[in-house]
């Protein structure tokens, strides 16, 4: 019960609230902010696809398989699963060069990942209602199988709690003002 409290409260409960006031946010916007929105559902993807493979005994902060692996996983609907790699792709277009690549996004009512946009010589988009729609679903269902499975509490807490804290952000932020900073915490505040 000690090892669970402690991965669920650095990894899952102080974030929770977090993302479903993000998440609230976005959606209030009648879905006009359609980038961020994107990108948002993304990250929490990720996020939670780091922590989905961690379960397993695999940490990778870095790795697409993070998202992939997650997508591909038993917490998305069948159909869907194998569109990880596509998603993945998208993902890579519109975190990096502000569109997705050779597609894009928006919002329709209908339960697909996917529409094709009549008014855009049939391009394919991402739904970003059902694609918000099916990861809310997913996380709880990742986060259930946490609570019901001591093997995947004690991989996470081994992985993240023992051996890689933080996700070893603090260390990365200690090379980064060394190596800019020389080590002096007081030149972050003061002009270059």
């Amino acid at each position: 019960m000690k090892k669970k409290n402690e991965v669920f409260s650095q990894y899952i409960d102080q974030y929770l609230p977090t993302i479903h006031n993000t998440l609230r946010a976005l959606r209030s916007c009648n879905l006009n902010p359609q980038i961020p929105y994107a990108q948002f559902l993304f990250s929490v993807t990720e996020y939670f696809g780091l922590l989905y493979l961690t379960s397993k005994g695999i940490y990778e902060k870095k790795s697409p398989n993070n998202f992939i692996d997650f997508f591909g996983s038993q917490h998305f609907p069948v159909e869907e699963r194998c569109k990880s790699r596509l998603l993945w792709l998208i993902r890579n277009g519109l975190m990096h060069q502000i569109f997705p690549k050779g597609c894009g996004i928006g919002v329709c009512l209908e339960d697909q990942l996917f529409f094709s946009s009549k008014n855009n010589n049939n391009m394919i988009i991402l739904n970003l209602r059902y694609f918000d729609a099916i990861i809310i679903l997913a996380v709880e269902s990742l986060i259930k199988n946490f609570e019901e499975n001591e093997k995947l509490i004690e991989n996470l807490h081994k992985k993240l709690i023992i051996e890689h804290y933080g996700f070893d952000d603090h260390k990365e932020l200690d090379k980064e003002i060394l190596s800019s900073f020389g080590g002096d915490y007081s030149k972050i505040f003061s002009n270059c």
